[in-house]
C-alpha cells in the first residue's frame, strides 16, 4: 500500500455517517442510561457500535494487520475495560490507582503485542485501540512528538459520545495505562 503524505491525508474526506448509525446510537444511549445491567454488559454494547463505526471509516485509513507502531504509545484503559479483558481472557488486572505515562518515549510496547506484531487480545482490545487510525504513513505513529494525521474518537462526534458513554459506565473507577493494569500481558 502506498501511504499518504500529510498533505494527502489532510485532504481525505470521510462521508457523513448513515442515519441508521445515529438511530443505533440513540437507542444505545437510552439503554446505557436506563439499563441496570453490569458495566461489562454495557461495555459490550458500546464496543459493538464502536466496531460498526470503525468498519465504516476503515477504508479511508491506512492501518493494516501487522502494523504495530501505535502499540507503543500510551493507552488509557478504564477499569471496566480491564474487567472486560479479565472476564473474557482470565487475565487479572493489577490493582492500584496510579497512572503512568511515558511508555511511548521509553519505547515500551503494549504488553499484548505479540512477536508477530499483532494484538494478542484483538477481539477484546480497549476502546482507545478500537478508535485509533492512521490516515497518513503509520510509521509516523512511532514518534510520539511527530505531528501527523490520525483519526480517533476526537475526530468523530459519535465516537466521542461513545467515549463519554464509556466514562459514564466506568464511573469513578480508575483509568490507567494498559501497562499498569496488565504489566505482563497474557503472562499474568
Amino acid at each position: 500500500m502506498k501511504y499518504r503524505t500529510i498533505e494527502e491525508a489532510n485532504a481525505v474526506q470521510i462521508p457523513e455517517l448513515p442515519r441508521t448509525y445515529v438511530e443505533r446510537y440513540e437507542a444505545l444511549a437510552k439503554s446505557i442510561r436506563l439499563g441496570n445491567e453490569s458495566g461489562v454488559s454495557k461495555l459490550r454494547k458500546i464496543f459493538a457500535l464502536t466496531d460498526t463505526l470503525a468498519a465504516f471509516v476503515a477504508p479511508y485509513m491506512v492501518c493494516e494487520k501487522g502494523c504495530s507502531h501505535c502499540c507503543h504509545i500510551d493507552v488509557l484503559v478504564t477499569s471496566v475495560e480491564a474487567q472486560y479483558i479479565h472476564r473474557n481472557l482470565g487475565i487479572a488486572p493489577r490493582a492500584g490507582h496510579s497512572i503512568s505515562t511515558g511508555h511511548s518515549e521509553a519505547k515500551r510496547p503494549c504488553p499484548f503485542l505479540s512477536n508477530n506484531n499483532c494484538c494478542s487480545i484483538y477481539e477484546h482490545r480497549p476502546f482507545a485501540c478500537r478508535t485509533y487510525f492512521a490516515v497518513d504513513d503509520p510509521a509516523l505513529c512511532e514518534d510520539p512528538n511527530c505531528e501527523h494525521v490520525t483519526y480517533t474518537s476526537k475526530s468523530n462526534g459519535m465516537l466521542n459520545q461513545l467515549f463519554l458513554m464509556l466514562g459514564f459506565v466506568n464511573g469513578s473507577q480508575p483509568i490507567r495505562d494498559i501497562r499498569d493494569f496488565f504489566p505482563n500481558g497474557a503472562e499474568a
